[in-house]
């Protein structure tokens, strides 16, 4: 069993009475299997947890650089259970005061126990899960549940629309059985939102079925490259796209044939976990300091890895080991997306924002409120 055992102590001796906050990366980065067989079939997650790794070892410098006391252990699950346990079971693993990872939910499940009795924190860093049965109010996801996507996305056309009709595309899905399904469960709050389902079909044509009084929100809940693209050119009645938006998600933007022409004259609002604003000043100096460090670009883990160690190991700094309970319900921007962490029945908390971004003159941007 190998173990990466790197232990890295930041500190600043002008900030007196202020004790190191111990904080465990748990990742599976596979890196003893990935070294005897670069082809694994662990070879593509053990590339995003060292890209995530990075990411953070970036923010770990900014927050050295302002004198935040840190010492950090990064562990090796090598994607195997047993090895998670023997590590869990560590008399330092157990000192954490902060736990980041694993990634897998089987993983978070194994370390409820300790979290609950050590009132520790972890946080699940990179996947979105469909669904979670954690009754553990240490546990923070990063991500919004596949289930809560619905209610994301009608809280979003409530605030930025006026007496619409959602009408949702079924077409049975797993994605769909997750989106498309929440909105069947929701109640709207106004008249002046209506919610209706109707199946596809690859001759589908929807125009019948839009309002002549109302915006038209179209969601369309598919992964499926064809049926997106059978649903938007079956669309031919171009005078209603006047009072129509329609909503994709984030495995679109990496369809095969993206049609950006027809996303733009559809008015399709991709809903994402990820944006990257290059424009912006921040996104331009972590590319700047990735380069320089790495000598290549950053991934979407690399990011994700810079903006959860400033978010996450900052405030656990900074406001102590409760930390969550003080930054519950506020909003922060990060470089790739917002966080805002809202408490769930089990006590766990799930981030509730996702990136509302479209296609302008071809370039890809965040809609403007």
């Amino acid at each position: 069993m190998k173990i990466i055992r790197l232990v890295v102590f930041f500190a600043n001796t002008l900030v007196f009475a202020q004790e190191p906050v111990k904080v465990s990366l748990l990742m599976p980065f596979c890196s003893k299997e990935i070294a005897t067989n670069p082809n694994s079939h662990n070879a593509e997650l053990g590339k995003l947890c060292r890209e995530y790794y990075q990411g953070m070892h970036i923010a770990l410098d900014s927050l050295n650089k302002v004198g935040d006391k840190i010492i950090f252990h990064v562990y090796d699950t090598q994607n195997d259970s047993l090895v998670t346990l023997k590590i869990i079971q560590k008399p330092e693993f157990k000192a954490s005061n902060l736990i980041i990872g694993p990634v897998l939910q089987g993983g978070n499940k194994m370390l409820t126990p300790l979290c609950n009795d050590k009132k520790i924190y972890h946080v699940s860093p990179l996947m979105t899960f469909s669904k979670t049965r954690l009754n553990d109010k240490y546990w923070i996801s990063t991500h919004p549940n596949l289930t809560s996507f619905a209610g994301i996305l009608y809280n979003y056309i409530q605030a930025h629309f006026d007496t619409v009709q959602i009408l949702v595309v079924s077409d049975r899905s797993s994605f769909d059985k997750h989106v498309g399904e929440g909105f069947k469960s929701l109640s709207p709050s106004s008249k002046k939102i209506i919610i209706k389902t109707v199946s596809y079909t690859p001759t589908l044509d929807v125009n019948p079925f839009l309002s002549a009084t109302r915006h038209n929100i179209l969601v369309i809940p598919t992964h499926n490259e064809q049926v997106a693209n059978n649903i938007l050119y079956q669309m031919k009645d171009t005078s209603m796209y006047r009072n129509l938006t329609c909503f994709g998600f984030q495995q679109w933007l990496d369809f095969k044939n993206a049609d950006i022409e027809l996303w733009q004259s559809r008015n399709v609002i991709f809903a994402t976990t990820f944006y990257i604003d290059y424009a912006n000043p921040a996104t331009r100096k972590f590319i700047e300091t990735y380069r320089e460090k790495y000598g290549t670009e950053p991934s979407e883990a690399a990011y994700k890895g810079y903006d959860q160690g400033l978010l996450f190991i900052g405030k656990r700094v900074k406001k102590g080991k409760d930390f969550m309970e003080k930054i519950a319900d506020s909003t922060f921007h990060s470089i790739h997306t917002p966080y805002q962490f809202v408490k769930q029945k089990s006590g766990a908390y799930h981030n509730n924002i996702l990136n509302f971004i479209h296609f302008q003159n071809d370039e890809l941007k965040r809609v403007e409120d």
